[in-house]
């Protein structure tokens, strides 16, 4: 067997040849320490009759012979040779033992008692006695059936290797470095116009002389090969050695070194190559032609594999800065950066390419690498090869950014003008209630005075008067709102500007809005800094700002809530008027509506509360005309914030402040 030839890899040794004479019928005795040897190796160990029966086994023995115990080892064995799987092992075993008294790394394959086997590496040492006659056999037995499976898969791997030495179709080559040939497979002796290995091997005598066309090639494969150790995908036209005939062949090779690390020879993979080359050379020309066409049409054509990962693409770095080795080998969907703002209609258009269906203008965004971001608009068809196998999608791409665009800014300014229609709509209905209400009252009243329906001198009448001149105020409001909102969208509110008292200005809205707090049942503070400078600006468009933030804090207040009026000078020495409320408070799309002049965010809690809606817009409107800046931080249900910084440079003087 092969293993016999490796004995030295799992050799067990025997005992000694030279043994005290013993009587054969008594197990050999010793002193403790070889006794406890004997009982606990790892490995079997046994004494044998020469007609073959055992007179000791050690418990190792026993277990991989799959026994209890040595005992009963011993009892069920009536020959050695029972334990052997193949008796002429045993009988081949018996007979050198005979010959030489002694055996080493003897492998058989054994039986064990339930049946199974295994291999097992067996030596043995004849005991004489002083004439020279055998009284018994001392041995070792090792288990190496591990060792046998990998030997018998290492055959099988050596044989397995050799059939596709032999069979494969690509040629197969073993070289020297200095160009003789050691090997060469069918495929590379049919290449080379022989018949044989040997007719080949025997025609070659330089590599380098006798098989490249272009010289010097033999020498860049050395030189790659002496390098990196290999060399991968080495293309060169070359003679077939008998015919003479030129072919073109592709080379995988590597180099082989000795023990010692000096190249020893060159293994390497040789296939014919010639009619792949001429359909790559005919396929390039045709590309050309086709990429001069493409490149400078105003629409770029591209192509995609089964994956749909792009195959080709032009070379658009002039035009888009954009080179095809960014695109080649991704999907339209990996460059694109609308995919996640619109999953569903990307989805709908993987389903239209897994269906294989053409398609046509599928607009998406990419971002090109200087950061802008264009819209492209695909068509594209299915291909499929003569043997109807799908080979993924060929089409056309174009730029319609502008289109896009412009498409988008008609639709927003239709949008825009109906959002502001209906705004102005509302508006109107708004503002007809609040002109109406007051008018209705001034002319009831006014009515019931003129005609003394109550009587020539009734006291009701005074009261009266006074509903005609409060409702008369309030249309006097609206209609300043409206007016002061036409001026500001026409450009024609001018400031008034003069050395303002911000903070008495401050202390005195909050006086005049005291008692309108109180009639809802609000608490109004007042904090302001004593301290506070003058301002440069115009006094009543600051009053107005005061009072329409009042006015707002105090009407969409609940009773028993709180609004807190506040001047300072920031931090950044900007003079910054702060009215804040407990009220109904917005979220930050009612914030935006709020600021935009005609819209408002319930008409019907506004007509609860009275007023045109304008408050917010023509505040926020007078502050930027002061240059400076109307901030708003509101959380719904909880309440309002506003905030009005005034511009540093439009602080005049340090003074204190007085009622």
């Amino acid at each position: 067997m092969a293993l016999e030839r490796s004995r030295a890899q799992s050799r067990a040794k025997a005992a000694p040849a030279a043994v005290a004479t013993r009587s054969p019928t008594k197990p050999l005795e010793g002193d403790l320490l070889y006794r406890a040897l004997f009982e606990h190796a790892e490995i079997g160990m046994f004494q044998s009759t020469p007609a073959g029966k055992y007179l000791h086994v050690n418990p190792a023995l026993a277990r991989l012979l799959g026994y209890r115990s040595p005992a009963a080892l011993i009892q069920a064995t009536v020959h050695i040779g029972q334990h052997y799987a193949d008796p002429a092992r045993r009988e081949e075993m018996a007979r050198r033992l005979a010959e030489v008294g002694h055996v080493e790394g003897f492998v058989a394959e054994y039986r064990r008692c339930d049946g199974g086997t295994g291999w097992a590496s067996v030596s043995a040492t004849a005991v004489r006695d002083s004439s020279g006659s055998t009284l018994s056999f001392i041995g070792t037995v090792v288990d190496v059936g591990d060792l046998v499976a990998a030997q018998d898969a290492l055959q099988e791997s050596a044989a397995h290797l050799q059939r596709i030495f032999d069979n494969a179709s690509e040629g197969m080559y073993r070289s020297t470095p200095d160009g003789r040939q050691l090997r060469a497979n069918r495929a590379l002796v049919r290449l080379n116009g022989y018949d044989t290995e040997a007719e080949l091997l025997a025609a070659v005598n330089d590599i380098a002389a006798e098989w490249y066309v272009e010289p010097g090639r033999r020498d860049e494969f050395k030189r790659l090969l002496d390098r990196a150790g290999k060399v991968t995908d080495f293309e060169s036209e070359i003679y077939r050695h008998k015919s003479r005939e030129r072919i073109w062949v592709l080379e995988n090779a590597w180099l082989v070194r000795d023990a010692a690390g000096r190249p020893s020879f060159y293994e390497g993979t040789v296939v014919d190559i010639t009619e792949r080359k001429r359909a790559r050379l005919a396929l390039q020309e045709s590309e050309r032609r086709f990429r001069d066409l493409a490149e400078t049409a105003s629409d770029w054509f591209w192509e995609t594999g089964p994956d749909h990962r792009f195959t080709y693409v032009p070379d658009l770095t002039a035009v888009y800065g954009v080179a095809a080795t960014d695109r080649i080998g991704r999907t339209r969907q990996e460059i694109a950066i609308d995919a996640e703002d619109d999953p569903e209609r990307w989805a709908r258009h993987q389903e239209s390419l897994d269906r294989r269906e053409t398609f046509r203008d599928f607009v998406y965004r990419t971002r090109l690498a200087d950061g802008r971001v264009i819209h492209v608009s695909v068509s594209g068809k299915p291909v499929y090869g003569d043997d109807g196998r799908f080979l993924g999608y060929r089409g056309s791409a174009r730029e319609v950014t502008e289109a896009v665009l412009s498409e988008q800014r008609l639709r927003k300014a239709m949008l825009d003008a109906e959002a502001a229609s209906q705004a102005k709509v509302a508006f109107l209905a708004n503002v007809s209630h609040e002109l109406r209400t007051p008018l209705n009252a001034i002319l009831g009243f006014a009515e019931v005075i003129r005609d003394r329906v109550l009587g020539p001198d009734d006291p009701r009448y005074g009261q009266y008067a006074g509903f005609i001149c409060e409702s008369g105020q309030h249309l006097l409001n609206v209609i300043s709102d409206i007016l002061d909102m036409a001026k500001v969208e026409a450009g024609g509110l001018e400031l008034f500007e003069s050395d303002v008292d911000l903070g008495g200005m401050v202390l005195r809205q909050a006086a005049l809005m005291q008692q309108r707090a109180q009639d809802r049942g609000l608490v109004l503070e007042c904090e302001a800094d004593r301290t506070l400078p003058s301002v440069r600006a115009d006094e009543v468009r600051l009053r107005q700002i005061m009072l329409n933030l009042l006015s707002n804090a105090i009407k969409f207040t609940r009773p028993g809530g709180k609004v807190t009026l506040r001047a300072a000078l920031a931090a950044d020495g900007r003079p910054t008027v702060v009215v804040a409320d407990t009220g109904c408070g917005m979220d930050a799309e009612e914030v935006a509506l709020a600021l935009e002049p005609f819209r408002q965010i319930d008409a019907d809690i506004a007509r609860r509360h009275e007023g045109t809606g304008l408050g917010l817009p023509i505040t926020k409107s007078l502050v930027e005309l002061h240059g400076g800046e109307l901030r708003i931080d509101s959380v719904k249900g909880r309440g309002t914030e506003v905030t009005v910084l005034l511009p540093a440079h439009r602080v005049i003087t340090q003074a204190r402040l007085t009622l």
